[in-house]
């Protein structure tokens, strides 16, 4: 039995034997948590970048039905022709083309259907290519859309992939 007054160092320095692995588990746990949050692999980041603008592109080409101004994801051949379309709706340095890979009667015999806005640009491209529904007044039919964006060095859209190309 412990005199008055006292100290009793084997019980307390259990105790904060205790508190020190606790505390170092609680600090491990809280250091993986938010390390899973960071960014780890930036071409990942710049291709969601790229793909960002990729949809801004595509949206200048989507289908809106005229009677009820719905928008529908399909691809509108008739805004082809109109060849200012990404000039308006885009306003940077793209070409857009929408290729007829399946002989499908919609596109009148023609293999494609190109748009472009790169007057006085020599830089590179990033370039996807994806399987759309392109569509003509009730006429849908598969086609693949082909989209190039610009990629500045001056860092105005993404700075990273240098070189020539992109993806495809």
């Amino acid at each position: 039995m412990l005199k008055k007054g006292a100290y009793d160092l084997g019980r307390k320095s259990v105790y904060y034997i205790l508190v020190i692995v606790v505390l170092f588990f609680v600090f491990v746990y809280v250091n993986n948590a938010v390390s899973e949050y960071q960014v780890k692999d930036l071409q990942a980041l710049e291709k969601l970048s790229y793909l960002s603008e990729i949809n801004k592109v595509k949206s200048c080409f989507y289908y809106k039905y005229p009677l009820s101004e719905r928008v529908y994801r399909d691809i509108n051949i008739i805004k082809f022709n109109d060849k200012d379309i990404l000039k308006d709706c885009y306003g940077k340095p793209a070409k857009v083309t929408l290729l007829n890979r399946f002989g499908d009667e919609l596109f009148e015999g023609k293999l494609e259907f190109s748009v472009e806005n790169t007057e006085n640009y020599g830089g590179y491209f990033y370039k996807i290519k994806e399987l759309v529904t392109a569509r003509k007044g009730h006429n849908v039919a598969p086609a693949i859309l082909q989209i190039e964006i610009a990629i500045y060095e001056d860092d105005e859209l993404i700075s990273g992939l240098s070189g020539g190309g992109g993806a495809s």
